[in-house]
């Protein structure tokens, strides 16, 4: 529902129809309409565990408005599901920040805060053991050589005459060649593309979308394009199954 006529300014707006101006708002309506059908659809994708269909619908959703707050919530949920609390708290931040009063979506983030908290614990975790080992077994090493050499004394060798050999000449290796560094390929953002869209055209899968993120710092907010702005896209040499 409009609040005001966007042509004449008459309000409120109960129907289709301006009772100032006569205009016909019906194509206005089914224009905000719109975003809101694709996030019922993106919720109904993530209750049926199509979890990547979801966040591409609700991304194009929130590509067409950005301040749906129901849409970030339900990509947060989605985010949080496929293991990517990182993505999910910045959905809950954008949320709040649109509507502090929503108490459920603060109990979601800090659950997805606490998730990321676990995970980075588990990355450090398995760190911790190579660096005692890099400490303790040069140490041993070193030990069980003076053993062996205690045990084994080769003969000293017969005493020789002639002169000694000549020393082979030094050669000095050619400098090695630093790899050619992957240029971009400059792309321009159009109306309804999402980072999902242009992954999905550009290598066949839309889950590198964070890799053209990486690549263009300036995408602060993925989810909130700029149309016409231009952006890079380089060569991903990672098999998409191993991303996560």
């Amino acid at each position: 529902m409009l609040e005001k006529c966007p042509v004449c300014g008459w309000k409120p707006i109960t129907g289709s129809i301006c009772p100032n101006c006569n205009s016909d708002l019906a194509p206005v309506l089914r224009a905000l309409e719109e975003p809101r059908l694709r996030y019922q659809e993106g919720v109904h994708a993530l209750e049926q565990g199509r979890l990547d269909e979801a966040v591409e619908i609700l991304s194009s959703a929130l590509a067409e408005d950005p301040r749906l707050v129901e849409a970030r919530v339900a990509l947060g949920q989605v985010y949080s599901r496929k293991g990517w609390p990182r993505e999910a708290i910045s959905q809950y931040d954008t949320a709040l920040e649109l509507d502090p009063s929503r108490a459920e979506v603060r109990r979601s983030r800090d659950e997805a805060l606490e998730a990321l908290r676990r995970a980075e614990a588990e990355e450090r975790r398995p760190a911790a053991r190579p660096r005692w080992l890099v400490v303790a077994l040069p140490s041993v090493a070193f030990a069980a050589g003076l053993a062996v050499m205690a045990l084994v004394r080769p003969a000293p060798p017969p005493a020789s005459t002639s002169p000694p050999p000549a020393a082979a000449p030094v050669v000095t290796p050619a400098p090695a060649l630093s790899a050619p560094q992957p240029q971009g390929v400059p792309y321009t953002l159009r109306r309804g593309d999402s980072l999902w869209k242009v992954a999905r055209r550009a290598y066949g899968q839309a889950a590198l979308w964070p890799r053209i993120q990486q690549s263009n710092p300036q995408l602060q907010q993925p989810h909130a394009l700029r149309v016409g702005e231009q952006i890079l896209l380089y060569p991903v040499t990672i098999a998409p199954q191993a991303i996560k």
